[in-house]
């Protein structure tokens, strides 16, 4: 009785290909990693993916996808699955952003990503390769600018004067609810909009431009005394405005 095996030691030898070359890519990364088989489910990582989670290789052990799966956050898991199931169907390479429970039990964020790197003779998806980073610090940093930046509305909201912010494009960026009820809107619904979105006229837009990239490039406030702006019943206001330069850091 003889058995034909040689497509599995083709696989075997590219799996050790793929290991060889994703220890030497990844080499002094930091990265943690991840190699799925998805036909049975298991899952190998490096001491680094298990470090991130504050454990061991062998505390995690044995390793599946379920291992994986009961270490992330539900609300992420399902997004993940999503994503994963894409590109296992061939619609790119699988990046997702999400939080796993640490030993100390606390939420960590990692960014995940992976790829199909092996196929079956049949075209089916093998192994997925993929790689951990700790973005805790960033996303935590994104938390606190996003309750300043909560915490600033609520104050400008409080001023009766007009307050925004645009970028060199006209665009704004932020608006205090004074300003936001001259235009009839809400104040989250003017941001990305322009003054050519409310009726400015060219001749407008073109002052507001020459003097905003005035003031931006010589740095100083720039105090306009008379300035019209058309509220919304359609009439026209006149409004003294200082523009000053701010670069976000």
């Amino acid at each position: 009785f003889c058995r034909d095996i040689s497509e599995r030691n083709r696989t075997e030898q590219l799996l050790r290909e793929e290991r060889q070359r994703l220890a030497f890519m990844l080499a002094g990364s930091g990265l943690g990693t991840w190699e799925w088989n998805v036909q049975t489910n298991e899952n190998h990582y490096n001491e680094t993916w298990a470090e991130m989670l504050g454990y061991t290789l062998e505390e995690l052990s044995p390793t599946t996808i379920e291992t994986w799966e009961s270490l992330t956050h539900p609300d992420d898991l399902k997004i993940a699955r999503v994503k994963l199931e894409s590109c296992l169907a061939g619609e790119g390479e699988y990046v997702c952003e999400l939080r796993m429970r640490h030993k100390q039990v606390r939420w960590v964020w990692l960014l995940n990503r992976g790829k199909v790197m092996i196929h079956d003779e049949e075209g089916r998806p093998l192994i997925m390769f993929g790689t951990h980073a700790d973005i805790t610090e960033r996303k935590q940093a994104e938390e606190a600018l996003q309750q300043a930046n909560a915490q600033l509305c609520e104050i400008i909201d409080t001023v009766p004067s007009y307050i925004f912010v645009k970028d060199l494009e006209g665009r704004f960026l932020l608006v205090n609810q004074a300003l936001a009820d001259v235009f009839g809107m809400d104040p989250d619904d003017v941001v990305g909009k322009t003054d050519q979105d409310y009726g400015a006229s060219e001749e407008h837009i073109r002052m507001y431009t020459r003097i905003d990239r005035e003031v931006y490039e010589s740095g100083e406030p720039l105090f306009i005394p008379e300035e019209q702006v058309l509220r919304k019943d359609g009439t026209l206001g006149w409004f003294q405005t200082v523009k000053i330069t701010y670069r976000f850091p």
